[in-house]
């Protein structure tokens, strides 16, 4: 894996736990039957099969266990980036790799805060990745990209 597809890991792992509590939303309303009335009056009116209903409570259980197995790897994977980025002694690099990977700010945004250009700030960042590497690329470098 790149230093890149190892630093956006955090980004990653965010947008697999909301995608989670999407999912877990949308089985909870299939679980309590919300659904829109009928006014059709040669309808009548029906709830879930018990059946049905069981296999969504299942469904929706293992959605949330996989849900907390997922924060748990965020906070560890993220706790451990941020302590790998806390040991880069350059304060621009370690600007930008915490801007660019913890807080997810684009260019842009660290160019303003900065007031460097936006140009000056890729460069950066470039040499920021090429120090991050440099000082752990070992660990991550011969291994497949893993975000969970």
């Amino acid at each position: 894996m790149t230093t890149v597809e190892y630093l956006s890991q955090i980004s990653r792992c965010e947008d697999m736990i909301e995608r989670k509590q999407n999912e877990i939303l949308k089985l909870d309303n299939l679980a309590h039957g919300i659904k829109s009335p009928t006014y059709d009056p040669n309808k009548v009116q029906s709830s879930l099969s018990g059946d049905k209903m069981s296999n969504i409570v299942v469904k929706l259980v293992e959605t949330q266990e996989e849900l907390e197995d997922l924060i748990e790897s965020y906070i560890d994977k993220r706790k451990y980036i941020i302590s790998q980025i806390d040991q880069i002694p350059n304060q621009i690099s370690y600007k930008i790799l915490t801007d660019r990977y913890i807080e997810q700010k684009r260019y842009y945004e660290i160019a303003n805060e900065i007031q460097y250009s936006e140009k000056w700030v890729r460069k950066a960042h470039a040499r920021a990745i090429r120090e991050f590497e440099e000082k752990f690329g070992a660990e991550y470098m011969d291994k497949e990209v893993n975000f969970v």
